[in-house]
C-alpha cells in the first residue's frame, strides 16, 4: 500500500538568549488539507508571545486560533469558511515569536508537536507521523561586529568648503542592525588633519574593533586677482596713463599682496602688457594680465578755407576756397576733394572733403554752394471788363488779366487777390496779379476788373378776374405778378392800371414793369377781366366799412367776421404789411399818406382806401 505522509514540524533554528526569534512552523503534506488542529509544548525559559504569532499567505483564506491550556503547552485551531484547501508542499505556515530567557541552558532543545488533526477535503484526519523533528538550539554569541566605512579613508577637502560624513556600517554575525556611533568633528574653516572614529557594540554585547577616518582640510585654490578697471583698457597715443591697479582675494589668508610688471609708453603706439601676480600662504599662485593698447582714433581735423555755404548768382563763376587738415599725431595730411557746381544750373551743391591720417582715421566735411536766382519776375497787367450771368455771379482766371508777365528761370505761378465777383462788386474793381517763378521770387501789378450787369429782370404776369363792388375795384402788383425775378434784385414794380368801373366789364390790358437794382427794365401785359356779378360772401363783404378815416393808429372794421385777411398796398401796388384780424388793425408804424387795404375770407376779396395821418 502506497503510503502519503502529512505531518507538522518546527525548522530548525539556532537562537541567543534574552532575544526574541521567530521559530517557523512548516505544514508537510502530500494531500489536500482544508483544517489543522494541533498542541504544542514549549521548554520551560521559552516565553511564546500569543499576541503576535504570524500567519504566512499559505492560510491567507484561513482564520487561526492560538490559546494556552496549561503552564508552556498552547492549542491551535486553523480552520476555513470558505471550502479552501492548502495544496500539496513542505510550506512555512506560522512563524511563532519566543523569548529565551537567560537561564535557559545552552544547546538543543524540542518543541514537542503532539494531538495533531490534519482534515482532508472529505473531513477525514490523514495526519500521519512525522518524519522530520526540528531542533532549537541555544548558543553564546562572541562575536564583535565588523566596521566598514563609507567613502574614501583619507578625506580631502577644501578649506571653507563643507563637509558631510560619509559614515559607515556595521554587519553583526547575528544580529540584523547594528548601530555605529562616531565622534571626532572637523573645522572646515582651519588649515589641518582631523580623526573621526567608528564603534559599534551587538546586543550580545561584542565590540567592534574601532574604525578611523582621516579628514585632511587643505587649502588648493590660488587667491583670486580683480582688476580695477577695464581689461583692455585703450587709451590714446599722448594721453597719460595710470594703472588702476588690481587687487586679491584667498579663500584663506585675509589679506594677499599684488605685486606688478610692465610698462606703457603713451607717446609709441603699440599694445602694452601688465603683469599682476600673487601667492598665498599655501603657495598657491596666480596671475592675470591686463592689456593697454596706445591708439590713435582721432581723425584729422579738416577746416574749410572761405564761407561755408557759399552762395552765388546764376550764370556767375565759381572758385572753391578749399580746405586744411591737421592731426593728432601725423605732421602732414592730404585733404582730398570730391563734387562739382554747375553755375548755371540753379540748385544745392556739395563738395565734399576728406582726410586720412597714417592710423586710417578719416575725417570728412562738406561745403555748400547754392546756385540761387534772387531776381524778381517782370509781371505786366491789363484791364477787363465782366458781366455777371443770371446768377449774379462772375469769375476771372490769373490769365485773364495777365499781360505778358516772364522771368529768366521761367514762372511757376500767377496768382490774383480777387477771382470771384457778385452783384456786390458792381464798377470798377482793383485786383492784384502776383507772379512767382521757380525760385520764389515775386512781383506784383494791379489791373481794373470792371464788373457789370447787363441781365433785364424776368417779369411774369398773371391774368386774373376781379369783380366790380358798388361799380369800382381795384387790383395791387401782387395781384397781377406771377414770380418775376432778377439776379442782382428788383428796385421797383408797377403797373399801368389799379382802379376799374364798368366801363372797364371785361378784358382789360395791364402792363406790369419790373425795375431791377441796377436800372435794368423789362415788363409784360396781364389781362383783367372785369365782372359785374355779386354772391352770398361778396355782399357780406360789401358791407365792410372801416373807421375812423383818416386815422393815426387803430382802425375799426364793421361787419360780423369770424376772422378776415388782410394785406397793406402803397398806390404804387407794393405790398406794406399783412395779417389776420376780426375788428382791429394797427396802422401806427406806417408813413402818413394813402393806402389800399384787401380784405379776403374764403376765395373772396374787397378793397378799402385808407388815409394815414
Amino acid at each position: 500500500m502506497f503510503f502519503s505522509p502529512n505531518y507538522l514540524r518546527i525548522i530548525d533554528k539556532t537562537v541567543l538568549r534574552e532575544q526574541t526569534s521567530n521559530i517557523s512552523l512548516n505544514l508537510v503534506n502530500n494531500d489536500l488539507i482544508r483544517a489543522i488542529q494541533f498542541d504544542i509544548n514549549i521548554p520551560a525559559g521559552f516565553d511564546l508571545d500569543l499576541d503576535n504569532i504570524i500567519s504566512t499567505s499559505v492560510l491567507d483564506d484561513f482564520s487561526v486560533s492560538a490559546s494556552s491550556i496549561s503552564n508552556n503547552n498552547y492549542r491551535f485551531v486553523i480552520y476555513t469558511v470558505s471550502n479552501s484547501s492548502i495544496n500539496l508542499s513542505d510550506q512555512t505556515i506560522l512563524n511563532l515569536p519566543v523569548y529565551v530567557q537567560s537561564s535557559v541552558a545552552l544547546g538543543s532543545h524540542t518543541f514537542e508537536i503532539s494531538n495533531v488533526v490534519l482534515s482532508s477535503e472529505t473531513n477525514q484526519n490523514i495526519t500521519s507521523e512525522a518524519l522530520l523533528v526540528g531542533t532549537i538550539t541555544v548558543i553564546a554569541d562572541t562575536t564583535a561586529p565588523v566596521i566598514t566605512l563609507i567613502g574614501d579613508n583619507p578625506i580631502t577637502i577644501e578649506v571653507g568648503s563643507s563637509f558631510t560624513d560619509p559614515g559607515a556600517t556595521a554587519t553583526d554575525n547575528y544580529d540584523t542592525t547594528v548601530t555605529v556611533t562616531t565622534t571626532g568633528s572637523v573645522d572646515v574653516n582651519t588649515l589641518g588633519s582631523y580623526t573621526l572614529t567608528y564603534s559599534a557594540t551587538d546586543s550580545s554585547g561584542n565590540t567592534a574593533t574601532t574604525v578611523t577616518r582621516t579628514v585632511n582640510v587643505v587649502d588648493t585654490t590660488a587667491p583670486v586677482i580683480t582688476l580695477a578697471g577695464d581689461n583692455p583698457i585703450t587709451i590714446e597715443v599722448g594721453s597719460s596713463f595710470t594703472d588702476p591697479g588690481a587687487t586679491a582675494t584667498d579663500n584663506y589668508d585675509s589679506s594677499v599682496t599684488v605685486t606688478t610688471t610692465g610698462s606703457v609708453d603713451v607717446n609709441t603706439l603699440g599694445s602694452y602688457t601688465i603683469t599682476y601676480s600673487a601667492t598665498d600662504s599655501s603657495s598657491n599662485t596666480a596671475s592675470t594680465t591686463r592689456t593697454v593698447n596706445v591708439v590713435d582714433t582721432t581723425a584729422p581735423v579738416i577746416t574749410l578755407a572761405g564761407d561755408n555755404p557759399i552762395t552765388i548768382e546764376g550764370g556767375g563763376s565759381f572758385t572753391d576756397p578749399g580746405a586744411t587738415a591737421t592731426d593728432n599725431y601725423d605732421t602732414t595730411v592730404t585733404v582730398t576733394t570730391t563734387g562739382s557746381v554747375d553755375v548755371n544750373t540753379l540748385g544745392s551743391y556739395t563738395i565734399t572733403y576728406s582726410a586720412t591720417d597714417s592710423s586710417g582715421n578719416t575725417a570728412t566735411t562738406t561745403r555748400t554752394v547754392n546756385v540761387v536766382d534772387t531776381t524778381v519776375p517782370t509781371v505786366i497787367c491789363q484791364n477787363i471788363y465782366i458781366e455777371l450771368d443770371d446768377l449774379g455771379l462772375a469769375t476771372i482766371l490769373a490769365e485773364d488779366i495777365d499781360n505778358g508777365s516772364n522771368d529768366i528761370y521761367g514762372i511757376s505761378e500767377l496768382l490774383i487777390s480777387v477771382s470771384s465777383f457778385d452783384c456786390s462788386n458792381i464798377g470798377d474793381n482793383d485786383v492784384v496779379l502776383t507772379a512767382i517763378d521757380s525760385s520764389g521770387n515775386s512781383a506784383q501789378c494791379t489791373a481794373v476788373v470792371t464788373v457789370a450787369d447787363a441781365m433785364d429782370p424776368i417779369v411774369i404776369c398773371n391774368d386774373i378776374t376781379i369783380t366790380l363792388e358798388n361799380m369800382l375795384a381795384e387790383i395791387v402788383i401782387d395781384d397781377i405778378d406771377n414770380g418775376s425775378s432778377d439776379n442782382c434784385g428788383i428796385s421797383n414794380m408797377e403797373i399801368s392800371q389799379t382802379q376799374f368801373t364798368d366801363e372797364h366789364i371785361g378784358d382789360n390790358v395791364v402792363t406790369l414793369t419790373v425795375t431791377d437794382n441796377n436800372g435794368n427794365t423789362s415788363s409784360c401785359d396781364a389781362i383783367v377781366t372785369v365782372d359785374a356779378g355779386l354772391g352770398v360772401e361778396e355782399v357780406s363783404l360789401k358791407s365792410l366799412n372801416i373807421y375812423p378815416n383818416p386815422s393815426e393808429d387803430i382802425i375799426n372794421i364793421s361787419g360780423n367776421f369770424s376772422e378776415l385777411s388782410f394785406t397793406i398796398y402803397d398806390l404804387l401796388g407794393k405790398k406794406i404789411d399783412q395779417g389776420k384780424t376780426i375788428n382791429t388793425i394797427n396802422i401806427s408804424s406806417l408813413n402818413n399818406g394813402v393806402y389800399l387795404i384787401e380784405f379776403s375770407t374764403g376765395n373772396k376779396k374787397t378793397l378799402r382806401k385808407i388815409i394815414k395821418k
